[in-house]
């Protein structure tokens, strides 16, 4: 998770905890973050500035760009993750 506010960011992240993901959130203070999206098998933008994650931060085959309300996320989301099992 790239941002943390309490918009969208922190939901987001909780969403995600309470489905059983594992979530590293990224904020401006974060050192690496490139390493750390790097690292990332899914990777959930919410930060307001337009093409801050670049595409060689991403894992080759996960860049998707999505642009959709919260709950259409969500909804995509748990559809990812019932691929994983988790």
């Amino acid at each position: 998770m790239v941002g943390r506010s309490k918009i969208v960011g922190s939901p987001m992240a909780q969403l995600l905890i309470w489905n059983h993901a594992t979530v590293t959130v990224c904020h401006s203070k974060t050192k690496n973050i490139p390493e750390v999206v790097r690292s990332a098998d899914i990777v959930v933008v919410a930060i307001g500035q337009p093409l801050f994650v670049k595409k060689d931060w991403i894992k080759p085959g996960l860049y998707s760009k999505v642009e959709q309300t919260f709950n259409d996320i969500y909804c995509r989301l748990l559809k990812i993750f019932s691929k994983f099992n988790i």
